[in-house]
């Protein structure tokens, strides 16, 4: 009962030559092909998964907290800035 499937275990691991070559040009391009994939992978699971999580569990409030000081500030234009920096000069 328990030699079928140890004989096919054997079987299957065992190694048969692929009589195959893999030249520098393909080799290279499976390379980035893999380092793209895993890259994606990384940046999927980041960006739907850690990001929202982040967000969720309140990670980084602090440098949130600092942004409503800044939206109080009025916005100079640039005529605006142009003559304030005259009228430090004089």
């Amino acid at each position: 009962m328990l030699k079928f499937p140890l004989f096919l275990f054997i079987l299957l691991m065992m190694p048969l030559p692929a009589l195959a070559y893999m030249g520098p040009g393909a080799g290279i391009t499976a390379i980035g092909c893999l380092i793209a994939l895993v890259a994606g992978l990384w940046y999927t699971l980041k960006g739907f998964l850690w990001l929202p999580l982040k967000r969720l569990l309140g990670f980084g409030k602090d440098q949130q907290q600092d942004l409503p000081q800044a939206a109080e500030q009025t916005p100079q234009t640039s005529a605006q800035a142009q003559s304030a920096k005259l009228e430090d000069s004089k």
